[in-house]
């Protein structure tokens, strides 16, 4: 757990290097996604990857601690589509 707003940006960045080292070993290893992955590697004896979770709480205060990072590409963060409509 990140407190520091400071370490923030860097944490951020470092999610995203991995996201790409993790998008290149899905297509070296002919995977779609780490469930698929992991099943491989397990098959063969090697090691798995871990599932990884970023929760941002106040995304605002992030916004102003670092306003020039702004205009960076937004990482491809997954979409989940809106639960149906209550009736």
């Amino acid at each position: 757990m990140i407190v520091d707003a400071e370490h923030v940006v860097g944490a951020l960045q470092w999610m995203m290097r991995e996201m790409d080292n993790r998008y290149r070993k899905f297509s070296e290893s002919n995977t779609r996604n780490i469930a698929d992955y992991n099943a491989m590697c397990e098959a063969n004896g090697e090691k798995k990857l871990p599932y990884l979770l970023i929760v941002i709480d106040e995304l605002a205060d992030l916004m102003m601690l670092a306003p020039m990072k702004q205009n960076a590409p937004s990482p491809a963060w997954p979409s989940w589509p809106a639960p149906p409509a209550s009736t």
